[in-house]
């Protein structure tokens, strides 16, 4: 709930302010869906993707999720920025996870912030991942759902009009 609350004040600050992202939303546990892809930006998106769409939870595969998001990259055509909110309140599996990471971060377009929620996640393993997208990877944490929702707030202000990092 607190995870879908702050992409969804993430989405409607990007709205507000008028831009016209596209926007992915995998979610993950022990299996990976694809619940949003490259879906046109408006305020309603995360409460109409809540409203059809139903999720179990349970395990943690951080490699299935970040083989995904670079499925979704992949086939991107228009040469936007992509930015990776990789949220987690767990210890993933990580096999095959280094030659992902690796090829994400060779594209200057790809930048990424792993946040970590609650105080079950290995922030020492999360922090190292962010940290190898150089000045485009960025370790954020939230104990409780109420920072989680400022981290999305703080990063939606960041970015331009275009997506892009104001640095």
């Amino acid at each position: 709930g607190c995870a879908l609350e702050a992409c969804d004040r993430f989405v409607r600050m990007r709205d507000a302010a008028g831009a016209t992202d596209k926007v992915s939303v995998i979610m993950f546990d022990h299996g990976v869906t694809t619940a949003l892809n490259a879906a046109d930006l408006h305020a309603e998106l995360i409460t109409d993707l809540v409203r059809t769409s139903h999720w179990s939870y349970g395990g943690t595969n951080f490699t299935g999720a970040f083989g995904a998001a670079e499925q979704v990259i992949r086939r991107d055509v228009n040469g936007l920025p992509f930015l990776i909110m990789f949220l987690t309140d767990g210890v993933g599996n990580n096999i095959g996870l280094d030659s992902i990471v690796d090829r994400l971060r060779q594209n200057p377009d790809v930048s990424m912030k792993a946040l970590s929620f609650g105080d079950g996640c290995d922030t020492g393993y999360l922090t190292n991942l962010a940290r190898k997208f150089g000045e485009n990877g960025e370790y954020l944490a939230a104990i409780d759902g109420v920072q989680l929702v400022e981290n999305f707030e703080a990063t939606a202000a960041e970015l331009s009009h275009t997506g892009r990092r104001n640095m």
